[in-house]
């Protein structure tokens, strides 16, 4: 009997045991993904993964990540470079010589200076800043292009971040696949990816480099010691960052079209007019190839009538005719550089839609047809790298745009 009872009660525990089982959930399998990715639970084959285990929420730049980039210590309180503080440190120190300043940029201690050499003047800003055509030389060395070319490399940092996060994210996820059952991944693709992620990764190590360097020539340039603690202002690089941060938000819309992706593309920042006399030149160069012989001489003839030949150490005629010269190779500069533009945006338009339908495969499962991610994988990398290479070239043309039309504006003695 005692036998019996004992049994009786063992099964009835195993009965207990059973039903405490029933319904819970198994444990999480975590293999090769980084902690804090919510959608890995769909990497061991469960359930096609999603675009999500890839495009993470990226974080746009801040104060902090504009520091790191400027090799400043995360405690530190920078000066921002606007475009107004450039100015007023390179008309300063073409007035009052290295002499006049500090070892630190001190805000006090410039808009004194600023002041006793009228620097607010902006008649004698005008005239200094007219004063070379190539911006070297007198008294200003106009600060624009060091300081465009600073906003520039900035910005490609921005790029090649977003790019490395994106590999990172393919990392841990073609690693999760790669020790699936049916991933369709191999460990040479995993290598692949880590090739890539190094090459980013030593992408982002140059451009922040060049940055560095180009931050440091750029403060010597203004009067300051290299070690001054200024980042440039990044009001300027506002719209890029929106404008990217959409095409972001886009790619992980699952309701994503492609007539939103155009709108979004065509929302890039925009370039701009050359206004000469009133008229908008590169409009009219559009409409007309070749610019008409009028519009050309009225711009000749106000440079004429602000620049004076007699500073140039060449008779009437010469000065005009290299002037002129200038002139007409600027404006057809500036065209080329507005239509390369528009080129551009349909150029990254382009690889944004590849780069999406390569997602698209490669997150799909498996099927009788694709059994293997491998040519997909190959295909998809080729695609990441094409999205930074578009934005660069954008910011790069937005960058020249801007330089060559100061040129202009100098040649012709006009500041607008």
């Amino acid at each position: 009997m005692r036998t019996i009872v004992t049994g009786i009660i063992a099964c009835a525990v195993c009965v207990l045991v059973a039903l405490s089982v029933v319904g819970q959930p198994p444990p999480p399998q975590r293999v090769g993904v980084p902690k804090g990715n919510v959608n890995s639970g769909r990497l061991q084959g469960r359930d096609p993964p999603g675009r999500g285990d890839i495009l993470t929420p990226y974080v746009s730049p801040s104060l902090d990540m504009d520091k790191e980039a400027a090799g400043l210590a995360r405690a530190t309180v920078p000066e921002l470079l606007t475009w107004e503080r450039v100015y007023a440190l390179a008309l300063v120190r073409g007035r009052g010589g290295p002499s006049d300043f500090a070892q630190a940029l001190a805000p006090k201690a410039l808009a004194g200076l600023a002041a006793r050499h009228s620097v607010a003047d902006f008649a004698r800003f005008r005239k200094e800043f007219l004063a070379s055509p190539s911006g070297v030389g007198g008294t200003l060395r106009d600060p624009s292009r060091d300081y465009l070319e600073l906003l520039q490399r900035l910005q490609l940092i921005d790029n090649a971040r977003r790019n490395v996060a994106v590999l990172e994210n393919l990392m841990q996820f073609v690693a999760t696949l790669v020790q699936g059952e049916s991933g369709g991944l191999s460990q040479l693709d995993l290598d692949r990816v880590f090739a890539s992620l190094l090459g980013a990764r030593e992408r982002l190590a140059n451009v922040t480099g060049d940055f560095r360097d180009a931050l440091d020539e750029t403060k010597v340039a203004l009067g300051l010691l290299p070690h001054a603690p200024v980042i440039p202002d990044r009001q300027n690089l506002a719209a890029f960052r929106t404008a990217f941060d959409a095409v972001e938000s886009w790619s992980k819309t699952p309701d994503r079209d492609l007539p939103a992706l155009a709108q979004l593309v065509q929302k890039m920042p925009a370039l701009g007019e050359v206004v000469i006399t009133g008229q908008p030149v590169l409009g009219t160069i559009e409409r007309n190839p070749e610019p008409g012989p009028d519009m050309l001489a009225s711009a000749v003839r106000l440079a004429i009538t602000n620049r004076s030949a007699a500073g140039k150490g060449l008779s009437a005629g010469d000065a005009d005719a290299q002037l002129e010269l200038r002139i007409r190779r600027l404006v057809r500069r500036l065209f080329e550089t507005r239509r390369a533009y528009e080129g551009a945006k349909r150029s990254d338009e382009r690889a944004i839609r590849l780069q999406d339908q390569a997602f698209e495969r490669m997150v799909a499962p498996a099927t009788a047809r694709v059994s293997g991610r491998s040519p997909l994988l190959d295909g998809l990398l080729d695609h990441l790298t094409q999205i930074p290479n578009a934005e660069d070239w954008l910011v790069t043309l937005w960058t020249s745009f801007r330089v060559e039309r100061l040129s202009l504006y100098r040649e012709l003695g006009i500041l607008p």
